[in-house]
Order: C-alpha cells, then sequence, then structure tokens
C-alpha cells in the first residue's frame, strides 16, 4: 500500500478543551478528518489529518491525540518524524526549535506566530494603522519600564490596557481617566502590556454594521477567504465571543465586491508592511470603522475556523494537499 505523509494540526494542551467541547469549532476540525483512521507504530497507511498537542519527540517518534472522532473518546497514536509532511500550528507554544532541519513543512512560520501573537510587535510593524500605543511593562519588583519606542498616549483622555499576549479579551480593561489608570498601574500583575488609545466605531454600510463592532479579516497565503462580524452585548464594548459578544461569519464566496475592493485595500497594504513571511500565512486582522477609516487592532496566527467558512477549509485542505 502506497504510504501517505501524515499532516498535522497543532494545539497548545490547554486549547483542546476550549476547541473541542465547542460544537461549531468540532464540526469544523472534523471535515479534516475521514473515517478511515488507521494509526499505529507499524501502520503503512496514514490519514491526512491528525492532532498533536504537545509537539514531543521520542526517539524519532512524535506522540499525537485525536479528540474529534468517536463520541469524543481519546485515541493516542505514535507517528514517526520523517513520516509528517506539513503541521499547522493552531497554538502559542508550538516547539520551533525541535523541528529544524527536519524536512517538515510548518505552518506558520516562528516570526508569522511571534509577530502575530504580540501586541507589542504588530505595532512595532502597523503603528501606522492602528490607534496610538504606549508599551508598559511592569517589573516583579514593583517598577515600571516604559517603552521609548511606541508613541505617548498620555495626552488621550479614553484608554485600554491590554496584555501583550493576551487571549479572547481576556484581561483587557477600559480607563476612563488618569485616576483608573494610575489605579490599573497599581493593581496590574506584572508584565508586558499595551495601553492603547480607545477607539470610537461608526457605522461600515456594505456590511449593514451600526456602532460598536470588530471585524476579522481572515487570510490564507494572501488570499481573503473569510470575515467574521463581532458585536458586543447590549451595553458592553468588548465584541470578543469568549465575554459574550455575538458573532456573524461571511464566507469568502459570500462577501459583495464592494465590501471585498474594501478588504482587499486593507490586507494589500497590511501585507506590504510586514515582513515576506506573511506571504505564505494563515493570519487574521481584526480592526473597525472611524471616523479616519479603518483602523487595526490586532493580529491572530490562528483565527477560529467553523465549518461555515467553506473557503478557509477548503485553502487549508488545498495548502496539505500540495507538494
Amino acid at each position: 500500500m502506497k504510504q501517505i505523509k501524515a499532516n498535522l494540526i497543532y494545539f497548545d494542551a490547554n486549547q483542546l478543551e476550549d476547541y473541542f467541547l465547542d460544537s461549531t469549532y468540532k464540526k469544523a476540525y472534523d471535515i479534516f478528518i475521514g473515517d478511515d483512521l488507521e494509526i499505529s507504530n507499524t501502520s503503512e497507511v496514514y490519514n491526512d489529518t491528525v492532532f498533536i498537542f504537545t509537539g514531543r519527540i521520542y526517539n524519532g517518534i512524535l506522540t499525537t491525540i485525536n479528540t474529534m472522532q468517536r463520541d469524543g473518546e481519546e485515541f493516542y497514536n505514535y507517528i514517526p518524524v520523517e513520516d509528517i509532511g506539513k503541521i499547522w500550528v493552531r497554538g502559542k507554544n508550538f516547539p520551533y526549535k525541535k523541528f529544524e532541519n527536519t524536512g517538515i513543512e510548518i505552518i506558520n512560520s516562528k516570526e508569522v506566530t511571534e509577530i502575530a501573537d504580540s501586541k507589542d510587535k504588530t505595532y512595532d510593524y502597523l503603528k501606522e494603522f492602528m490607534p496610538k500605543s504606549e508599551l508598559i511593562e511592569f517589573k516583579a519588583d514593583g517598577s515600571i519600564e516604559k517603552s521609548v519606542a511606541l508613541s505617548s498616549v498620555t495626552s488621550l483622555t479614553s484608554f485600554v490596557a491590554k496584555p501583550t499576549n493576551g487571549l479572547k479579551g481576556e484581561g483587557i480593561v477600559k480607563i476612563e481617566d488618569l485616576d483608573q489608570l494610575n489605579n490599573f498601574i497599581y493593581k496590574a500583575e506584572k508584565g508586558k502590556w499595551i495601553i492603547q488609545e480607545f477607539i470610537e466605531c461608526i457605522d461600515y454600510k456594505p456590511l449593514n454594521i451600526k456602532g460598536t463592532h470588530d471585524i476579522r479579516l481572515i487570510i490564507v497565503n494572501e488570499d481573503i477567504v473569510g470575515i467574521s462580524i463581532r458585536k458586543p452585548v447590549k451595553g458592553g464594548w468588548l465584541c470578543n465571543v469568549a465575554q459574550g459578544g455575538s458573532i456573524k461569519v461571511l464566507d469568502a464566496k459570500d462577501i459583495s465586491q464592494e465590501v471585498m475592493k474594501d478588504m482587499e485595500g486593507l490586507k494589500t497594504s497590511v501585507i506590504n508592511a510586514l515582513p515576506k513571511s506573511f506571504k505564505k500565512a494563515v493570519f487574521s486582522i481584526d480592526f473597525c470603522n472611524t471616523k479616519d477609516g479603518f483602523k487595526i487592532f490586532e493580529l491572530n496566527s490562528y483565527p477560529g475556523i467553523r465549518s461555515s467558512y467553506k473557503s478557509y477549509i477548503e485553502a487549508i485542505k488545498e495548502w496539505f494537499n500540495s507538494k
């Protein structure tokens, strides 16, 4: 029987429960897995895609886990490193160094992941498209180190404080005045934070969006494959679904020409401002419409995937199947 390379999708261990207990995510990832999964230490046939959660290598064998099959029952498998074709990185802790010089194609590169998942590094490249921001690092000894590389926000009247490596809107605080800022600084956990200008969103008529919103533009190899429109709970301002916001998903095939023209313009400007590695990558741009045009909040190197994102899924499967 002809041997097929195993293509893997990497998740951080703490993501498995978050992703796969949510039926919207599980349904999407089920599409990548057939019913003919046959993997063991001696198997000569591999399914197109399996899932890894640690990236640990023991004597040239990679431990994998499949949490998507057979009513959630977990199946642990073992794959020789030489049998791996591609790995799609869907987490922050992927051990890039362990896979150097293995011949395995990694989606995304370390550079893409580091820039997209760090708000301060994103700002270094995209400050002209983003709200004014300042990096502040709270040291373990209680001292504060301010970056001189980022523009000052001290003249602004409303701020948002974000941990530089945060996810799902966790830890984000809105600050209305300097007293609240001082109180935040006093209580903040150690680490790096972005203090960012609070942006007022305005309606974006081509997508029939009114008021506060967040638009996520999903890109695979420079192609727009989907859009999600997120809105906060009534009276709120955080649009993250994990914080109670709502979401509307549009596949690339359902995006009007008018909207696509606007999105292509933003995408091209952003990619041209980033390193060349972003031309062959999977990532998203989060932004909103303002009186000064689109303003970017952040990038994400592993945007959420849902079964309604048919173009997104097709693009990844095509990448997996390419030589």
